[in-house]
């Protein structure tokens, strides 16, 4: 009975840390918060631009196109790409929302040890989802504002 009641006790203790996990990285699309990186492609109409998608080299074939909309790029498959700071957009990072009006500067002291700061830019920074190292996001400043986010998926 002991057994089984300490195993119950420590199934409910890893509850709030699972559902802390899902939590980490969610995108807001035109005020929208998605669970995943991913979304329901024909909710967004038609797109005002389609870019055929690359050779896949890892995978074979080729990526799925890019649907390009005025302030997001998704893939056909419903990846979310690349999200823009505008028109209602976000993300919620570790239970924090960012938009157009976060700072780089809130963000360097908000989520230390969360991410890496490029090699490349000293505006861009790099986190991968603890719960999915294959996930990743990288956030773009740009005079001192956030700008836009890519998301994706190391599928190799």
């Amino acid at each position: 009975m002991m057994k089984i009641s300490h195993m119950l006790y420590t199934a409910l203790l890893l509850i709030p840390s699972l559902s802390q996990a899902q939590d980490q990285i969610k995108p807001i699309i035109l005020g929208k918060t998605y669970n995943s990186f991913h979304a329901q492609v024909d909710k967004f109409g038609k797109a005002a631009k389609v870019i055929a998608g690359s050779e896949d080299e890892c995978n074979g074939g080729d990526f799925p196109d890019d649907w390009h909309y005025p302030s997001f790029t998704i893939r056909a498959d419903g990846l979310i790409k690349e999200v823009l700071m505008q028109g209602g957009n976000g993300v919620m990072f570790y239970g924090k929302k960012l938009d157009a009006n976060s700072t780089e500067a809130v963000f360097l002291q908000q989520f230390k040890g969360k991410y890496q700061r490029d090699d490349e830019s000293k505006h861009r920074y790099h986190a991968s989802n603890a719960e999915d190292e294959l996930s990743s996001i990288q956030f773009y400043f740009k005079h001192g504002k956030l700008e836009k986010y890519t998301l994706s998926l190391d599928d190799c």
